[in-house]
């Protein structure tokens, strides 16, 4: 739902995210990150708990794991928001997308004591959608 939102308000969110990731909001960026640790943390536990007490992730202590847990989630998520602003100019290629968002799939499924393959970060359809269209192949500098 949220991925059609934003599918249908591209430029917009093109925009956003240029002045989201900028030095100027690094700030910002940082105090929401430790906001969303602190008060996510406890229900991203609670899943882990049900999780392992349902046999599907096989962890040893759930309510420690959460918070690493949520610290991957939430890296994936700027990570994703650098590399598309970064692909919008030409500055990374699509394969280095795709290989980065496998190693966060991996690492999560490791985390959660899964197997591979188990989790899908991104579809196919969606990483095309957000890193392989509208690439701007030479662009142009503002003086």
């Amino acid at each position: 739902m949220i991925a059609a939102l934003k599918a249908e308000r591209r430029d917009f969110v093109v925009e956003l995210m240029k002045v989201w990731f900028s030095d100027d909001n690094a700030i910002v960026r940082e105090k929401l990150r430790h906001e969303q640790i602190h008060r996510v943390t406890p229900h991203i536990a609670a899943i882990i708990r049900q999780g392992v007490s349902e046999g599907s992730f096989a962890l040893a202590d759930p309510d420690q794991m959460a918070r690493v847990v949520l610290a991957l989630i939430l890296d994936t998520g700027d990570e994703a928001g650098e590399l598309f602003v970064a692909r919008q100019v030409g500055e990374v290629d699509f394969e280095t997308v795709r290989r980065r968002f496998d190693t966060y799939q991996i690492a999560l499924e490791r985390l959660l004591g899964v197997a591979p393959g188990t989790l899908h970060l991104l579809d196919e359809q969606t990483l095309h959608m957000w890193f392989d269209e509208g690439i701007v192949a030479n662009p142009r500098k503002e003086i």
